[in-house]
């Protein structure tokens, strides 16, 4: 039997304050208020999944009992005495990490009181990471408002969320917030690479570059995606595609709209929804390659490689960022405004308000349409619409 696997996302979860990347305002406060031993008594860790909140709360539990001297931000904690073992692992008293969504009542915080009463065991500082904080009961939020009023000595409660407007407004001001931003995909990319490096995967930089921006700022999701084409041997954005069938369609549909040519901005648009079966994710598609085009066009980087690269450069440089801008905010202001059960409707309409702005000329004196068929359906209605 092969030796069981350990995911990528564990084995390469960040240890010391220097390894969370992407959080510079946040982990520079942490690790000095750690390296000072003045961490507030009470801190809620909030922002978008995977980004890396619980694995800070567990380096601050681990500063806070770290028998070493504090060091640089790169090498602090020090991962190699005791305490730091042993709450790597697991099995250091003073460390605990609670699932609210499933230990969220009012016994289970009326327990968490109790224990923390008596205060540091072994360590220097008792420490409570409570993560998917808002689970927790009106009742258990009742019990953590007394312990945050009156903190016990030498403790600190460590509250993780990705929704800080379900804490009640009674805790979060008694707390320190900090806030995890969504990290950039260049972020992302860069510790693929260094993964594929120390694993020895020969992973297509094209591919690293689409899984940066498929996890959507988590990390963690993008280290699982990586586990998960380097497991199934997947090693090039081609077969990725062929197996997914998921395409680079974004700049195929804007390139049709640039050009003012509605039956192949169409469809290229019904093949991405034919592949993908939701309006939702195409428009976001939509939305981020028209991001990159503004970038690209005010001179910055993204992090797409190769033909995905060239290609939007190439539209960039056609499109320019005015029109660019313009196209975007016509995506964003409709669809926000579209119901739920209309979402194909809207992004139909969105890609004929797209095309208006990229190339204003357009829905007049068009083309004749290729032999053999009538007008789609779907250019009628966006006709009749926009007229």
């Amino acid at each position: 039997m092969n030796e069981q696997h350990e995911p990528l996302a564990t084995r390469y979860r960040p240890q010391r304050f220097g390894d969370v990347a992407g959080q510079k305002p946040t982990v520079a406060l942490l690790y000095l208020m750690a390296k000072r031993r003045s961490v507030p008594p009470g801190l809620l860790l909030y922002g978008e999944r995977g980004s890396g909140k619980t694995t800070m709360g567990r380096i601050v539990g681990r500063a806070l009992n770290c028998e070493a001297e504090p060091g640089p931000a790169r090498s602090w904690p020090c991962g190699k005495c005791p305490s730091c073992a042993a709450v790597a692992d697991g099995t250091f008293p003073d460390v605990e990490e609670i699932d609210a969504a499933s230990n969220g009542g009012v016994d289970e915080a009326r327990a968490l009181r109790e224990r923390a009463l008596y205060g540091p065991s072994v360590g220097r500082c008792r420490v409570f990471v409570i993560d998917e904080a808002q689970s927790m009961t009106a009742q258990a939020f009742e019990v953590y408002l007394k312990i945050f009023e009156e903190p016990p000595p030498d403790t600190v409660f460590i509250l993780v969320t990705t929704e800080p407007d379900s804490i009640p407004k009674t805790i979060r001001s008694r707390l320190s917030l900090f806030r995890f931003r969504p990290l950039p995909p260049q972020v992302i990319l860069a510790r693929l690479r260094e993964v594929c490096e120390a694993e020895g995967f020969g992973t297509e930089p094209e591919l690293l570059a689409a899984i940066a921006e498929m996890a959507r700022g988590a990390m963690r999701d993008a280290l699982v995606m990586l586990d998960q084409v380097a497991s199934a041997g997947i090693a090039t954005l081609a077969m990725w595609r062929e197996l997914t069938g998921e395409g680079d369609f974004a700049p195929v549909v804007l390139a049709a709209a640039a050009d003012g040519d509605y039956p192949a901005m169409y469809a290229a648009l019904d093949d991405a929804m034919a592949s993908l079966g939701d309006p939702a994710h195409v428009a976001r598609e939509l939305g981020g390659c028209l991001r990159d085009l503004l970038v690209l066009g005010c001179g910055g980087e993204i992090a797409r490689q190769g033909e995905a690269l060239a290609a939007r450069r190439e539209l960039a440089a056609r499109v320019g960022v005015a029109r660019a801008h313009a196209a975007l905010g016509e995506l964003w202001s409709l669809l926000s405004k579209v119901r739920a059960d209309d979402r194909e409707a809207g992004l139909s309409l969105a890609a004929a308000m797209i095309a208006r702005r990229l190339c204003p000329e357009a829905l007049e004196d068009r083309a004749p349409i290729a032999a053999g068929g009538g007008e789609p359906a779907s250019l009628s209605y966006i006709r009749s619409v926009v007229g």
